[in-house]
């Protein structure tokens, strides 16, 4: 069953770990993780990606649906990719709001720092998982990822 090829556009063996997924696929990774991790409304993902909303909806539902058949590294990395793109837009805001001269608001300087420190110790946490290159007895699961990138937007959200 691990070798045939399913009806669906798209076929990932069940039981190897060493799945190269095309950049296709890699990019439904980085609008999953942009969608879900830095809550990206579809217009926003639309123009980032410059792609249609059947493309945004047809992604999310592919990762959705197999997440759990490739390897952990690319989560790790689509979440890597998310925190980028979030810190990039947290440190353009910030530029923005410290660029005035009049009329700061000081709470959102001070809540923009906070998300930043936040981002880039997640961030620095997730690359360091990547660059460990652990063994095959110490290789990170795929779950294990999705309950770091949990763990990071529900501490986020409250």
């Amino acid at each position: 069953m691990a070798n045939k090829q399913k009806d669906k556009d798209y076929y990932i063996p069940e039981f190897d770990q060493y799945v190269k997924l095309d950049d296709v696929k890699q990019e439904y990774i980085r609008i999953y993780h942009a969608y879900f991790v830095l809550q990206w409304e579809m217009y926003e993902l639309c123009e980032h990606f410059q792609c249609s909303n059947a493309k945004i909806t047809k992604a999310i539902a592919w990762v959705i649906e197999n997440k759990g058949k490739f390897p952990s590294e690319y989560l790790l990395d689509g979440a890597i990719y998310a925190l980028r793109e979030r810190l990039k837009q947290n440190r353009k805001l910030l530029d923005i709001e410290l660029a005035k001269t009049k009329f700061q608001d000081k709470r959102f300087i001070i809540e923009l720092n906070n998300q930043l420190r936040f981002d880039e110790e997640r961030l620095f946490k997730l690359q360091a998982i990547t660059d460990s290159k652990p063994s095959a007895e110490d290789a990170i699961k795929a779950s294990d990822v999705l309950k770091l990138i949990s763990a990071a937007n529900s501490t986020k959200n409250s």
